[in-house]
């Protein structure tokens, strides 16, 4: 066993204590109030707001007596375990998204992943049961724990560190439903029906990482689907391309993978197609997710084979990043026009989603370039030095944080490192709530973040 914990993990079933079951109503309450808010229809903010609240003080309390780290935190800024006033949240316990990076880079190079898995632990809100000394690779290591129920999911940046954040069964379900929640909302509100539907996925069929396990997911809804790459995505051969091969077996993995994702590039992209043209024979419509520089190769391959014409009401889902790690950053108009001659999909029918790993929740923007934040999570801005702003008009330009209820397995109350402007007002789209007005950028000093961008980069 690695590490201490003074409670255990939220219980199921009948052991359940009052404090999980109550913030197990709020969890179910506030997805009734956002699939409300999701298809369009009034729902009452104040009610949304303090269920979120009273999740928060809860959540608080099994932190600070669960998860080493938050605990260390909230002794430093003198908080008890008990707290009655939110706002004290938001002024002293937001913790950077850099503490799911917060271990020694050199255990991965050594593949000392019981240190890892030492260090997991300390955001974590339990025990981690079994014994890592023998682990050999980082698949290995989360396959192991996932098989201990601890769903870790990574991501990186441009400097090739990684984030590991883990998920108990209730978090990892809590994930899971709010994205598919909000997708299917919006599907619905254009009056389709998700059945209708064969997935084209540009994606890994297994991953641990954020954007592929995105595909994985939406596979499970429809009734066919197809991947880019019909295999596991091997996680060490990313850090590998990132940092640089140290040896031969290292510079041998990394030829296989990057001769996959680029020499093979092509080749799939046509398979994609000649799949999506098979679904349009059958007369099925199609959702294609990918990062958006796939989406802008699969449009150049379609249209150098004479384009293609999906059937009304098909669909492409953005989701990843716009910036590749090249720099380059990627037209988001342009790249509608040529989805519309490419693929024959109208710029109405692009969807393009914004979260992290770290959240447990989905943002989609509207045909306004807004991205509305479900009534799921608190939204909160910062300033340069780290204070949040005082609640005004609901609006202003900081730096992104959030508290997010559904977060119980590790601390949900988090600060990014992107810069948005936050209104709160009624969009002509018709939603209303919060939502990021005029794009997303990286904080100065903040590494460029995505999955998407990822995925570009080890093609360079």
């Amino acid at each position: 066993m690695v590490g201490t914990a003074a409670r255990a993990r939220i219980p199921l079933g009948d052991e359940m204590d009052a404090e999980s079951r109550r913030l197990l109503e709020i969890h179910e309450r506030l997805r009734e109030i956002t699939r409300v808010w999701g298809i369009g229809e009034r729902w009452d903010k104040g009610e949304a707001q303090r269920l979120r609240e009273e999740a928060f003080l809860l959540n608080h309390t099994r932190y600070y007596e669960q998860i080493p780290a938050y605990r260390a935190l909230a002794r430093e800024a003198g908080v008890g375990a008990r707290l009655a006033d939110p706002d004290a949240i938001k002024k002293d316990l937001v913790l950077t998204d850099d503490i799911f990076k917060s271990y020694d880079t050199s255990w991965l190079d050594r593949s000392s992943w019981q240190e890892m898995t030492a260090w997991l632990r300390t955001i974590y809100h339990s025990e981690i049961p079994g014994d890592f000394s023998s682990v050999k690779t980082m698949e290995e290591w989360l396959e192991r724990l996932g098989a201990a129920g601890v769903h870790v999911i990574y991501s990186s940046g441009t400097t090739g560190r990684y984030s590991f954040v883990p998920r108990d069964r209730l978090t990892w379900d809590s994930l899971i439903t709010n994205g598919i929640y909000t997708v299917l909302s919006a599907v619905y509100r254009r009056s389709l029906a998700i059945e209708e539907y064969d997935a084209a996925l540009l994606t890994f069929k297994s991953s641990h990482m954020g954007i592929q396990m995105v595909g994985m997911e939406i596979a499970k809804v429809v009734p066919n689907a197809y991947f880019l790459y019909d295999m596991a995505m091997p996680a060490h051969a990313v850090r590998i391309i990132q940092r640089g091969p140290r040896n031969e077996e290292e510079l041998a993995v990394i030829g296989r993978f990057q001769g996959m994702l680029t020499a093979e590039k092509w080749s799939r992209y046509r398979y994609m197609l000649e799949r999506i043209e098979d679904s349009c024979r059958r007369g099925r419509k199609v959702f294609i997710f990918g990062a958006p520089y796939q989406i802008m190769e699969m449009c150049e391959t379609a249209s150098s084979r004479g384009g293609l014409v999906l059937r009304e009401g098909s669909l492409v889902f953005l989701g990843g990043g716009w910036k590749t790690f090249a720099g380059e950053r990627l037209d988001k108009a342009e790249l509608c026009r040529r989805i519309e001659s490419a693929l024959n999909v109208p710029a109405g029918n692009v969807m393009e989603g914004y979260s992290m790993t770290e959240m447990n929740a989905l943002m989609l923007c509207c045909s306004n370039e807004r991205f509305h934040v479900p009534p799921l999570l608190e939204p909160v801005l910062f300033d340069e030095a780290l204070t949040p702003h005082a609640e005004a008009d609901g609006e202003g330009v900081g730096i992104f944080g959030f508290l997010d209820p559904f977060a119980v397995s590790y601390p949900g109350f988090l600060l990014t490192g992107d810069m948005v402007r936050l209104v709160d007002v009624e969009c002509p789209c018709g939603m209303c709530g919060y939502a990021i007005e005029g794009g997303i950028q990286r904080a100065p000093g903040r590494e460029i973040k995505g999955c998407g961008g990822i995925m570009a980069s080890v093609q360079a």
